[in-house]
């Protein structure tokens, strides 16, 4: 063998291990996670019990009799505070503009004035309505949230495999810290600074701005974002963030099984 071909088989042979080496590297993505139904939820005989317990079965049984559904109800909570407070009293609450004890006060101050009658859209609505804003007090939320097992082992599992994993949440302040305690094995797979919760930045989704405290300068296009509301979606893609509307995780994850 001469100079010429030696050095043509050390080449080949450093490019074998150059090759051998890389494919062994896992792709490192950036994947932002919502918290609320996403990787938390408010669902569970456990939480029904308890918002059963601080609403009343009674008021319960009327609303749903009269107005055919319970999810509204949670709306119509936040719809109401957007006319006595004259602002979009859900995202003042979650960008920590208003407090939780706030909130309930200015509601429970006003529900039962005749100047907001025409609101309701009946007496039973409005008695939900005046009992289920005490649900938003921070120990009561603690108890209705639970972690969501699959959305947890999934992000175990992005962690393990090297992945930048990021919170973007509207979340209050109050509450956020003890969900935090509530839920150590979730949020220590996070690092804190890569935790932003809206109620800490004074940034509610879908307010670009609340995006860019995480990707900051960096590439939007490797940025991953799961979330169950298609503004906050729209709003992530417009962008250029990767969004992903989360309907159930079995659907999640054909669209990110490339990084798996």
């Amino acid at each position: 063998m001469n100079t010429f071909d030696s050095l043509r088989s050390l080449s080949m042979s450093g490019l074998v291990l150059i090759l051998l080496f890389t494919s062994s590297i896992s792709y490192s993505a950036k994947i932002i996670f919502d918290l609320g139904e996403v990787l938390l939820h408010q669902r569970g005989i456990r939480s029904y019990s308890h918002i059963i317990s601080i609403v009343g079965p009674l008021n319960i049984a009327k609303y749903y009799y009269n107005n055919k559904s319970l999810i509204a109800a949670y709306y119509r909570i936040f719809q109401f505070g957007d006319i006595v407070l004259k602002q979009d009293c859900r995202n003042a609450w979650f960008a920590g503009q208003i407090t939780n004890q706030e909130l309930i006060a200015i509601i429970s101050e006003n529900i039962y004035k005749e100047e907001y009658s025409s609101f309701f859209k009946n007496k039973s609505e409005r008695n939900l309505i005046a009992t289920g804003i005490y649900l938003l007090l921070p120990e009561n939320i603690l108890k209705i949230t639970n972690l969501d097992q699959e959305g947890f082992k999934i992000v175990k599992k992005c962690a393990e495999l090297g992945h930048e994993l990021f919170i973007l949440s509207n979340w209050d302040a109050v509450s956020i810290e003890l969900i935090k305690n509530k839920f150590p094995e979730l949020f220590n797979l996070f690092k804190p600074e890569n935790v932003i919760i809206s109620g800490h930045h004074k940034k509610a989704k879908p307010d670009l701005q609340a995006f860019k405290i995480v990707i900051k300068d960096n590439n939007p296009s490797d940025y991953y974002f799961i979330d169950d509301l298609q503004e906050n979606i729209d709003a992530a893609n417009s962008l250029g963030i990767n969004g992903i509307l989360h309907k159930d995780w079995k659907s999640t994850m054909k669209l990110l099984s490339h990084l798996f």
